[in-house]
């Protein structure tokens, strides 16, 4: 508003303490996430949170339940829930044009094991990189400058399990959305290899992770990232992220919208988080749909860590059965 560029500071405490401020965005690597979006909702501020929100099951939990604690809006950057190309897939799914859902696809990247920690490097001056406010409540390591130029994605301690909240926050969500499973996750992981995970909700739908993307294949229709596709008795419609739709007949694009945006484009999503700032609505993207599209993610991929062959998981106390290994998993220590 005043012209004279953006303040910075240390610590997010500058800004959550400010009585000035309505909301913030957090954009920092997936370590900090859940934990910036828990002080910030104390702090009595609305948040837009990129993805993945969270590093764990526990965390996806602790998100959800401080942000309606204290009643702030909340919206995930799983912006494809406001783009025009997929809302559609969604509506025919919805709609009974498909006939009764039976399968739904979602694109993730290959599963790939943790990464070797890279070699310790003199610290730089903390008015330049504060190494220890950057690793936040992740475990202390050696500092390394990959890790602070965008190189930390593959190592556990900063990044989801096996890579697949990465992408799968935004397809399994998809597939949530377009199954009517806001409310629930699956309650089985099949793991036929590091490309494809099989998934049961218990109402039998089934949901397929298989990769998609850059140099992965998968067999997709449609071009780009972050594919999902709906399968009915009737008919099927897949989406991705070039504003493509197709679908096993052309009646089903009647209506289709011819103003699609790029999956990847958030102007829709963050019009609505601001929106519902000002009328204490819930976004799309809410913190309890972001809680359970996650904790899938999550538990699907603590079964492949895990080399399990298949993991049975209880949507209500939202926990592994007769699993105590993976019921560990669950969570991860914060340092202090």
């Amino acid at each position: 508003r005043t012209g004279r560029g953006c303040h910075s500071c240390r610590y997010m405490s500058e800004i959550l303490n400010r009585k000035d401020i309505d909301a913030v965005l957090i954009a920092t690597g997936d370590r900090w996430h859940a934990l910036a979006t828990i002080y910030a909702a104390r702090a009595g501020k609305d948040v837009y949170c990129e993805k993945p929100c969270s590093m764990t099951v526990k965390e996806s939990q602790e998100l959800a339940d401080a942000v309606n604690r204290h009643g702030r809006v909340f919206q995930a950057g799983t912006q494809r829930r406001n783009v025009q190309n997929f809302q559609f897939a969604v509506h025919l799914a919805h709609s009974g044009k498909l006939g009764n859902i039976h399968t739904v696809h979602a694109g993730i990247l290959k599963l790939k094991p943790d990464l070797a920690r890279l070699p310790g490097e003199a610290l730089p001056d903390p008015e330049i990189c504060d190494w220890d406010g950057w690793l936040g409540p992740a475990p202390w390591r050696p500092y390394n400058r990959q890790y602070v130029i965008g190189r930390w994605r593959g190592h556990y301690d900063f990044h989801g399990g096996a890579g697949l909240p990465e992408w799968g926050s935004h397809t399994l969500d998809l597939c949530q959305w377009a199954t009517g499973a806001d409310d629930t996750v699956p309650v089985e992981y099949a793991y036929e290899s590091d490309s494809l995970i099989l998934g049961r909700y218990a109402n039998g739908i089934k949901l397929v992770m298989r990769p998609s993307g850059f140099k992965e294949e998968g067999n997709w229709v449609v071009p780009g990232t972050c594919p999902v596709r709906f399968e009915g008795d009737e008919g099927w419609v897949e989406v991705g992220d070039h504003g493509t739709v197709v679908a096993s007949s052309d009646t089903l694009l009647e209506g289709q919208p011819t103003d699609t945006l790029y999956g990847t484009n958030p102007v829709r999503h963050v019009r609505e988080f601001l929106a519902c700032v000002k009328s204490r609505g819930k976004p799309a993207s809410n913190a309890d749909v972001t809680r359970r599209g996650h904790v899938a993610c999550h538990a699907a991929a603590i079964g492949w860590q895990l080399g399990r062959k298949k993991v049975r998981f209880d949507p209500k106390t939202e926990t592994f059965v007769d699993d105590d290994e993976a019921n560990r998993m669950c969570s991860r220590p914060r340092r202090a």
